[in-house]
């Protein structure tokens, strides 16, 4: 019989999700400029595409953080880090 329980996410399953929702904000982006080291101003976001890039990957994810939670976030491995460690929270 199959584990009915979801699956846990990992920073893997994050970044894919981060990765998809920049690429449906900035379709004019190339996917390979995406890494974990870049910045979402750097890759062309403004303010309001970063707000829209970042609740999207919240809701698709299930999770909610306050502004307060991405300070200090430098770039995509701190925004993944952020969402991640929310996620496995009880």
């Amino acid at each position: 019989m199959p584990d009915p329980s979801p699956h846990p996410v990992t920073r893997q399953d994050v970044f894919a999700v981060v990765r998809s929702r920049i690429l449906v904000t900035l379709p004019h982006l190339d996917e390979a400029n995406i890494s974990l080291s870049a910045n979402l101003r750097d890759l062309g976001a403004d303010s309001l595409d970063r707000i829209d890039i970042v609740t999207a990957a919240q809701a698709e994810l299930g999770i909610c953080l306050n502004a307060e939670e991405f300070t200090g976030v430098a770039n995509l491995a701190g925004l993944v880090e952020a969402l991640y460690a929310h996620g496995r929270r009880p």
